[in-house]
């Protein structure tokens, strides 16, 4: 037989042996427990005899049918009115110093400086959502045409006077261009403004008001009392509606025409509210009008 082949045997021969010792010392051990837990049981039955056990029977007068009448033995312990708080957390407050903390003067200036901090200049000026500058934009659509007057009926005038419009509309353009898909400046706020305010043939002056309108807008559907073109530098004769007023006027009073005449009509109270004139305009001064 070739060396090799012994190697092999004998090797094999090794390792049979080790399995047969192996299976051998468990089946002792498994032997050994099974006749100790016999000789346990036989110790229990030996140390307990019937005549050892008594069990107490409850007297038939103590038993009650109906379970929901019968009282518990833990009947007389009173439960705690308060448990402890775990881990430090304080208990939650009545109402009444709730309402008492709400109305602190304190609670109410920390308040007040949170909100002026939401509306401050500069969070004004930040980008609102497409959402929020699409309902804007349709609110402003509809104040500028007006209250509807019934079915196919048209709308109301809704009497802006020169600078309302203005604002209006340039809000409304500056607006269109930023929640507009088609719009090279589609969701760019500081951009649209500029290509608005160039369409308005203004400056950045006018896209910063602009920025300033709609964000204010947006919050509280309201109109700022600020010039997004900057001060007026035209005459006020270049607005067609007080022009068309001024020339009525002078046909009514025929040749008997002065200055004087000419500056208290535009000093009364329903010309000057529906044109927006906001001072009294001077003989002197030509270049008011």
């Amino acid at each position: 037989m070739p060396a090799k082949a012994k190697h092999l045997r004998n090797r094999a021969s090794n390792f049979y042996a080790g399995v047969k010792r192996v299976i051998q010392s468990f089946s002792l051990r498994k032997k050994a427990k099974i006749a100790d837990t016999d000789s346990d049981k036989e110790n229990a039955k030996a140390s307990t005899s019937p005549s050892d056990v008594s069990i107490d029977l409850p007297s038939p007068d103590s038993v009650i049918d109906d379970v929901f009448l019968a009282t518990s033995s833990h009947a007389k312990i009173d439960a705690p009115g308060h448990f402890p708080v775990p881990y430090g957390i304080p208990e939650p407050e009545a109402a009444e110093f709730q309402q008492a903390a709400a109305a602190d003067p304190q609670a109410q200036d920390a308040y007040a400086r949170v909100y002026d901090a939401l509306s401050a200049p500069g969070r004004l000026r930040e980008a609102p959502t497409i959402a929020a500058a699409t309902a804007a934009v349709k609110d402003l659509a509809a104040a500028l045409r007006g209250e509807s007057r019934g079915a196919s009926k048209g709308y109301k005038d809704p009497k802006h006077d020169p600078f309302v419009r203005h604002r209006l509309e340039g809000m409304c353009t500056f607006l269109n261009l930023y929640i507009d898909m088609r719009s090279k400046t589609y969701g760019h706020w500081g951009a649209s403004a500029l290509q608005a305010s160039i369409g308005l043939g203004r400056g950045r002056h006018c896209m910063r008001t602009l920025c300033k309108l709609a964000c204010q807008y947006i919050h509280d559907r309201s109109l700022l009392l600020v010039n997004p073109y900057g001060d007026w530098k035209e005459s006020l004769l270049a607005d067609e509606d007080i022009a068309t007023d001024i020339n009525l006027y002078l046909q009514e009073i025929g040749n008997d025409i002065t200055a004087e005449k000419v500056s208290k009509y535009l000093a009364r109270p329903e010309v000057m509210e529906k044109h927006g004139i906001t001072k009294t305009i001077s003989i002197r001064t030509r270049g008011d009008i």
